[in-house]
């Protein structure tokens, strides 16, 4: 590790005068470490894992008794117990149930997203793997933001809480920043991707993220990463707010804790990485009004008003009318509801651009507060329109969902190349398979008979027997072409069901070339190509434009006397008269089945 790792104890006493660091000697602390996962439980501190001095990950769990002074590691239980691993995210639980959880981190077997339970017992706790229902959840991912905060799910209870946890951002398997949001319900243990609204903190990783109690409300805090500014989520209402630190610098894997409505950001890594290494204690102050938003519950809060230039609930100084701190552009301050745009509340990119206030981000298909073409708060927008909403091309780098979701564009699946173009419900120039409105979803089709006849989607979903292995699957394409990748054997919108076909003659001329072949060592139509079955082996193939029969198979696929007496250079083998038992039908006469003058008896 390019750094030195460390495994000194030391304590801030805060609200001493002065402030001061003591360091303390701890006896039989754990092996120097960083990127370790800890958690403070009353008396009692947890740290697990991390990387040593030579970039190892370690799986060891220790915890600090304060009042003791001491140190004491937990033994691991092989039978349940976390992989080796750093950067892994962990919370406690609030209502102090003795419960923590870790979630994702990077180890040995690469970057996880797993989440455990640590039953919290001192040097007796133990861990449980929490397993989620459902097929969402977040990627894989380290050096992300993780907390459990109660949150009202009910709408029939408006009293009931639930602890939840939210994760946000991080860093996928290969080393990006991500900016998505997700919830588990603790009763459910099911995630969903949460769809935020208000100033998105974009694509960070190296956060922090701590429960915050304001205005009677827990919401999560996150700092740190490219911009030293503390991001505020509110659950219940699903919104992001920003309140600026004053301090434009980078900083990741920061520690932070917070008092009341004090924040406090220790330590971290600048954008040079360890070789910016700080040790310096900040402590921010956040109001109380840093709780509301958006624009309109921000000013109309009495002590409160919004700040469009970077989108923060601030303060009212004495005057009532501008921010405690000054550092609002005057005409952007909106100390009166009625000041506020109403860009948030506009869902089409035409309405949105239709107020000189307001500009639609079709990345997050959300309409912002704009001031001279560009947005004035939020996400950072790839794809910004201020003043009209023709440029549908700009969509075809987030998907055809994001094109439909545009109202003057659509997804015109069948172009030689399938882009986003111009158009509405009754018009475009699109060629073939012109989506407005949505775009199928193929893939939840799992039989050709489903895939072949949408009433739905006509021509925009096909059958494919030669994908999933040789099982087939439903793909968007039109009645002969497919629009993505198909092996073999496209149908389209026919289902041919080989199955139908006795005989080898009848399974090789199919209305579609290439679709069943002819197994003679099984006598079965099955679904094939010109090199054999998509399922299994058959050593004796017949495709289309092979051979059908030799002459040996055809006398032996012949099942009674009548027919194989009437095929050339056929004769039959047993006894004519009883054709319920069966005989053999053989290549070139009786005398191929006799033996010394006699019939082969019946099979």
């Amino acid at each position: 590790m390019a750094c030195t790792v460390l495994n000194d104890m030391w304590r801030l006493d805060w609200g001493a005068t002065p402030e001061a660091w003591t360091r303390l000697d701890t006896p039989n602390a754990p092996p120097a470490r960083a990127h370790a996962s800890g958690i403070l439980d009353g008396d009692f501190l947890y740290v697990f894992g991390g990387q040593n001095q030579d970039s190892e990950y370690l799986d060891d769990l220790w915890v600090y008794c304060i009042s003791t002074n001491t140190w004491a590691e937990v033994p691991a239980n092989p039978m349940s117990w976390p992989s080796a691993r750093a950067y892994a995210a962990m919370a406690l639980e609030l209502d102090q149930a003795g419960h923590a959880f870790l979630f994702g981190g990077k180890g040995p077997q690469g970057v996880s997203n797993e989440m455990w339970q640590l039953y919290l017992m001192g040097a007796t706790s133990v861990f449980r793997q929490l397993f989620h229902t459902g097929s969402d959840a977040p990627s894989p991912r380290h050096s992300a933001a993780f907390t459990v905060l109660p949150t009202h799910t009910s709408a029939a209870d408006p009293d009931y809480l639930e602890d939840c946890f939210y994760v946000y951002g991080g860093l996928d398997v290969n080393g990006y920043d991500l900016g998505d949001t997700w919830r588990m319900r603790s009763t459910l243990l099911q995630w969903e991707l949460v769809d935020t609204r208000g100033v998105s903190p974009g694509s960070r990783s190296g956060v922090v993220g701590i429960p915050l109690s304001l205005d009677g409300t827990t919401s999560m805090l996150v700092t740190g990463g490219p911009n030293l500014d503390v991001l505020v989520f509110h659950p219940d209402s699903e919104t992001w707010a920003r309140w600026s630190t004053g301090v434009q610098t980078t900083l990741y894997y920061a520690t932070a804790y917070a008092v009341n409505n004090f924040v406090h950001v220790f330590g971290g890594c600048g954008a040079a990485g360890y070789s910016e290494a700080v040790s310096h204690l900040r402590v921010y102050w956040l109001d109380e009004c840093a709780v509301h938003v958006p624009c309109g519950e921000c000013a109309a809060a009495d002590t409160c008003g919004f700040c469009s230039q970077t989108g923060n609930c601030m303060t009212l100084d004495a005057d009532g009318v501008s921010p405690s701190d000054g550092v609002c552009t005057a005409d952007l301050f909106r100390t009166e509801e009625a000041q506020c745009p109403l860009c948030e509340s506009y869902t089409l990119c035409g309405e949105c651009v239709n107020d000189p206030n307001c500009g639609y981000c079709a990345v997050d298909k959300r309409c912002q507060e704009s001031a001279g073409g560009v947005p004035l708060y939020g996400k950072e927008c790839l794809f910004f329109e201020a003043e009209d909403c023709s440029s549908c091309s700009g969509h075809n780098q987030y998907g055809p969902e994001a094109c439909v979701a545009d109202p003057l564009c659509g997804w015109c699946a069948g172009a030689a190349v399938p882009t986003c173009m111009e158009g509405s419900a009754t018009w475009s120039e699109c060629p073939a398979g012109w989506e407005y409105d949505s775009v199928p979803d193929c893939d939840q089709y799992t039989t050709c008979g489903e895939c072949a006849s949408l009433p739905t989607h006509p021509n925009q979903c096909g059958w494919c027997q030669g994908a999933n292995e040789g099982l087939g699957a439903c793909i968007s394409g039109s009645i002969n072409t497919p629009w993505e990748e198909c092996p073999s054997q496209y149908t389209g919108g026919y289902c041919v069901d080989c199955t139908e076909y006795t005989t080898c003659d009848t399974c090789t001329v199919t209305s579609y070339t290439d679709i069943c072949g002819w197994c003679a060592s099984t006598g079965e139509c099955v679904s094939g190509d010109g090199f054999g079955p998509l399922l299994g082996f058959c050593p004796d193939w017949r495709s289309p434009g092979d051979v059908c029969y030799t002459a040996i198979e055809r006398c032996r696929d012949q099942s009674t006397y009548a027919s194989c007496t009437s095929t050339d250079d056929c004769g039959w083998c047993g006894d004519e008269k009883d054709t319920e038992q069966g005989g053999l039908c053989y290549f070139g006469g009786k005398e191929m089945c006799c033996f010394g003058g006699k019939e082969v008896p019946p099979v």
